[in-house]
């Protein structure tokens, strides 16, 4: 009976502080957890086995988590990375859910709407306004599409694939990799979503672009960033009616969470679950016992060998979605990362793809010397809008750049 009723109290309990966070946003579930504990430690001592004082042992594992909520507490008081900067976001902010729906059959997850959708966001900080963007997104067939692309051949040269980097998020049309491009005489057509990785990427060209077989693209781009590895293995954002890489004694195959309850629950509670309590855990604002918990056991879980293994199977695949498909095509790997957070193992296996180019941005700070040379009259002179934290249009003007050094555009 004692054991019944802790385990259904203790669901009660975590439903109440996971629904706090996600409503108020305080990350303190850890904190609440161990007072949690010592409140169990209590009813079991007083109530159920009517003590009238605390054994020894249960003195010192309240002893040892009070603590434990006393460093935290302490650390969350003086660390200055947790105070707040009184920044406060206004406006008309597109998040996925507002231009998305779910698709169940084909293992993308969600599809975007076709449609129009405005991005207009002021940044205040300290009460002024400190950063102001906008765009215009136009949704057709699950891709952005240029308005102002005249070129609309039915089979086109470039194929674009990535997530919210290539999709262009936060930038006007022309501002956009995709419209620099079409600029330079190619058409392209852009596979890019907020949120996919190259798995979704692969799935959308499949699903949609069957009519590419009859088609020779001189050049697939695919804008890479780490966290397209764990999007690929399911250690991401949930996803439930996405898909997932599975390694079966060294192949690979996608796994479609919707195909079965069984599936779903795998998913739900060996890859999700896991990954959330990192995400958590590794926030800044989550407190500081915890932190060093996740930072200890982080590289355990994300970017593994099967993980990188499987990203890099996607990649060498790319050639091969139809039969006969782009021998003449030329893959190139844009890396937008900084070098040091791309997993070494991921950079040393590139090599082994067949005709493959990468192009590795600079650092941040051998960029900034980069843009104010050449984007003076860009408005951007970093590789990332401030806040946003997407490519401005100099970092999607030095690779166009770079492909003409290596003489991949004209």
């Amino acid at each position: 009976m004692l054991k019944f009723f802790i385990f259904i109290f203790t669901i009660i309990y975590f439903f109440f502080i996971i629904w706090q966070h996600f409503v108020f946003g305080f990350y303190n579930i850890f904190t609440l957890t161990l007072f949690y504990f010592i409140l169990i430690i209590f009813m079991i001592e007083k109530i159920f086995k009517k003590k009238k004082f605390l054994s020894f042992k249960a003195k010192q594992i309240i002893i040892f988590i009070s603590f434990i909520i006393f460093i935290d507490i302490f650390m969350n008081i003086f660390d200055d990375k947790k105070k707040d900067n009184d920044v406060s976001f206004i406006g008309k902010n597109l998040t996925l859910k507002d231009f998305t729906n779910f698709e169940k059959l084909n293992g993308l997850g969600y599809f975007l709407y076709d449609g129009k959708y405005n991005l207009d966001i002021s940044v205040y900080k300290f009460g002024k306004i400190d950063e102001q963007y906008s765009a215009v997104y136009t949704i057709k067939n699950n891709r952005r599409v240029m308005t102002s692309e005249k070129n609309t051949q039915s089979c086109p040269d470039t194929l674009l694939l990535g997530g919210s980097h290539s999709f262009g998020q936060a930038l006007m049309d022309e501002l956009t990799l995709q419209s620099m491009l079409s600029e330079n005489g190619m058409n392209v057509m852009n596979f890019s979503v907020p949120g996919y990785g190259l798995l979704k990427n692969y799935l959308n060209m499949r699903l949609n672009y069957k009519k590419l077989e009859q088609c020779r693209p001189k050049m697939i781009i695919y804008r890479f960033i780490p966290d397209h590895i764990n999007r690929d293995n399911g250690k991401s954002f949930f996803n439930p009616y996405g898909s997932h890489l599975r390694s079966n004694e060294g192949q690979f195959e996608i796994i479609n969470h919707s195909k079965s309850k069984f599936e779903q629950f795998k998913y739900s509670i060996f890859l999700y679950l896991p990954t959330r309590f990192f995400y958590y855990a590794n926030n800044p604002r989550a407190e500081f016992s915890i932190q060093l918990i996740a930072q200890s056991l982080s590289k355990y879980w994300f970017y593994t060998d099967s993980d990188i293994s499987g990203s890099l199977f996607l990649l060498n695949e790319l050639k091969n979605l139809w039969d006969g498909f782009l021998n003449q095509t030329k893959l190139i790997l844009l890396i937008d990362t900084s070098i040091d957070h791309v997993p070494k193992k991921y950079l040393k296996n590139i090599e082994n793809i067949k005709g493959i180019t990468v192009i590795i941005a600079p650092t941040e700070k051998n960029f900034k010397k980069w843009g104010d040379k050449n984007c003076q009259n860009n408005r951007y002179q970093t590789k990332f809008i401030k806040y946003e934290t997407h490519p401005t249009d100099c970092f999607n003007k030095y690779y166009i750049k770079k492909l003409k050094e290596l003489k991949l555009i004209k």
